[in-house]
């Protein structure tokens, strides 16, 4: 199984893992992150995944990104996030743009897709309730780029994601976007 994520600064990552390692289940699986795809199978040889990555970062500049404060999510479960503010269309653009080629059927992705980091999952509105009592007087304002994506692949049970690889987005003003 694979995903596929941006990874956020260590200041960003260090300011919310006091309270991922309160809420989050996936602490130990997963680095703080903005997740680009879901978990998803790829039964293709896994250089045609490479590949299309590869040329999809090809196609994006680094995306300049801004997170202010926290908000509250329930969609399948009950979420804490770090919503994207600044460069959230882009992230858009770019998640829909790897859902093409070989991931076009790609099962499992959110169409409501919205970026964001998660800090805390939880099973009931209650447990929730009080996390967000307990995250008042955090005011997260963080501004980074997404330079590379990373691709994550998960292959046993109870063990955390590894990098497979990394793809960088790469386009420039001379050398723009070739989709």
């Amino acid at each position: 199984m694979f995903t596929l994520i941006a990874p956020v600064p260590l200041a960003l990552a260090t300011a919310v893992n006091y309270y991922r390692q309160k809420y989050d289940p996936l602490v130990t699986a997963l680095p703080p992150h903005i997740s680009i795809l879901s978990p998803f199978e790829f039964s293709d040889p896994p250089e045609i995944l490479y590949n299309h990555l590869r040329d999809v970062g090809e196609m994006f500049a680094p995306i300049k990104v801004s997170i202010t404060g926290w908000d509250s999510y329930r969609h399948i479960d009950y979420q804490i996030r770090l919503p994207v503010l600044a460069g959230k269309e882009v992230i858009i653009d770019l998640h829909e743009n790897v859902l093409t080629g070989p991931l076009r059927y790609c099962p499992g992705q959110d169409k409501d897709y919205s970026p964001h980091i998660a800090i805390g999952k939880f099973a009931e509105q209650a447990e929730q309730e009080k996390a967000k009592r307990d995250l008042q007087g955090f005011e997260p304002h963080f501004i980074f780029r997404v330079t590379h994506l990373e691709l994550l692949r998960w292959e046993q049970t109870g063990r955390p994601w590894k990098l497979q690889r990394r793809f960088g987005l790469e386009a420039t003003l001379t050398r723009a976007r070739r989709r």
